[in-house]
């Protein structure tokens, strides 16, 4: 995985880049969705790549290709993460100030 992430450490700065854009673009102002239905899917599909990949049960190109994916998806969903920890949630104003 290093050999990985020192090939491709530009192109992993580009996906951490885009999961704080999408991360930033993509919070709703209340509390970050990390635990959707779909997080929970795309983290179990992780884990599970990630334990065929741990256990060498994938060999030769398809490994390189399963674990480049696992390192780009970890390194996007980071940002994500980041981004939605740094932003703010909106202030809620009160009902009698709107009206």
């Amino acid at each position: 995985m290093l050999y990985l992430a020192s090939q491709f450490a530009w192109f992993l700065l580009a996906a951490f880049a885009l999961g704080l854009a999408m991360g930033w673009i993509s919070h709703d102002g209340d509390r970050p969705r990390l635990s959707s239905g779909v997080w929970i899917v795309i983290g179990l599909l992780w884990i599970g790549a990630a334990a065929l990949s741990w256990l060498q049960l994938l060999n030769g190109v398809l490994a390189t290709w399963v674990e480049t994916g696992l390192l780009f998806v970890a390194v996007y969903w980071l940002g994500c993460v980041c981004a939605s920890g740094l932003r703010k949630p909106a202030a809620k104003e009160p009902a009698a100030a709107q009206e």
